[in-house]
């Protein structure tokens, strides 16, 4: 995928609304971290460890457990973090990720991010953390009512 496209799908993308087009490109340069996966494929599995967060770029893709296979907890469009549990947490998987559709996925580890402008790698880090600051609020939301 040409660096043009990747920033781009990147444009098209909330996760990217902060982000400067020269922190654009910086990423866009990490061609072994963009990642294509073919509908009912995994981007992650459940109790697998890996450190990495993924940051869809293009495709859909679906959230589910072991236990409930043929439950959806969750669909994930582009623009949606997946993994920032592990990544930030240190932590096996706690779900699967199957895309639902072709699925374009930017993935990232704590080693790459070193690599990275000193500044991405933390707006980066801030912005995984405000997602799960966000969901851990939306989670005590739906349970107190």
């Amino acid at each position: 995928m040409e660096k043009t496209e990747l920033v781009e799908l990147m444009d098209e993308v909330s996760f990217f609304n902060d982000f400067l087009k020269e922190e654009k490109l910086s990423l866009s340069d990490l061609k072994d971290s963009i990642l294509k996966f073919e509908q009912k494929a995994n981007l992650i599995k459940e109790g697998s460890i890996e450190n990495s967060v993924y940051i869809l770029l293009q495709g859909k893709a679906i959230v589910s457990r072991q236990q409930t296979p043929h439950m959806t907890i969750a669909t994930l469009d582009p623009g949606a973090v997946c993994g920032e549990i592990s990544f930030l947490g240190n932590r096996p998987r706690i779900t699967n990720v199957i895309a639902d559709s072709n699925v374009v996925a930017l993935k990232l580890n704590s080693e790459l991010l070193l690599l990275l402008p000193p500044l991405l790698g933390d707006k980066l880090n801030n912005k995984f953390k405000q997602i799960l600051i966000n969901r851990i609020e939306n989670m005590n939301k739906s349970i107190t009512k």
